[in-house]
């Protein structure tokens, strides 16, 4: 049996305080997409039933969908898939690369874009401030606020960077489920080692 040594099965470590509390987040996170992809398909349904049997549809779904549901959805998901590990992963770098060697190209890369994606938070918290100020709104009826949905996206965009640094912790200090079965069943040697 793989991590058992004289029938004692060895138990994972736990996961780092700050870890626990980014999937805590996250969990509130996709709950809120669940919400929004929920409430989503409803109004696309509703609209299209509309054209069809009224031939006139809700006013604003474009803009409903596109500035208010469709970020709302992409943003707060972001964190919860970093912790997971469901990214699109590009392995030329690491791919032919020891266990060691691969998690320092992992953890130097998650710490990148934590960084960058940290500035675009920046950036995204200062174009809410500013919707904010000059009242921007979109649609026919010019009704659809815009500072709310571009908070959610600075919001998510934090989440994600708190989820890049909590993976970057966990690979450093070797404690994911990940890291230990990359160990176990990669042959090829590390030549940092």
């Amino acid at each position: 049996m793989p991590g058992s040594r004289a029938g004692v099965v060895s138990r994972p470590p736990d996961k780092l305080l700050l870890t626990r509390v980014v999937e805590l987040a996250n969990r509130a996170a996709v709950a809120l997409c669940g919400v929004g992809i929920a409430l989503m398909g409803l109004h696309i349904v509703v609209d299209v039933a509309a054209r069809n049997a009224l031939e006139h549809g809700l006013e604003d779904t474009i803009a409903f969908v596109g500035y208010l549901w469709m970020p709302v959805v992409c943003f707060l998901a972001l964190g919860a898939v970093q912790l997971k590990g469901e990214h699109i992963y590009v392995g030329l770098m690491a791919d032919h690369a020891g266990p060691r060697t691969r998690r320092v190209v992992e953890v130097v890369s998650d710490l990148l874009v934590a960084g960058l994606m940290a500035w675009m938070a920046v950036l995204a918290f200062r174009a809410a401030d500013e919707a904010w100020a000059l009242d921007e709104r979109v649609g026919v009826n010019r009704w659809l606020v815009l500072w709310p949905v571009k908070l959610v996206v600075a919001l998510g965009m934090s989440l994600y960077v708190l989820s890049l640094v909590a993976t970057a912790a966990e690979r450093v200090l070797n404690r994911t489920r990940y890291a230990k079965e990359l160990e176990r069943h990669d042959d090829i040697p590390d030549p940092g080692a």
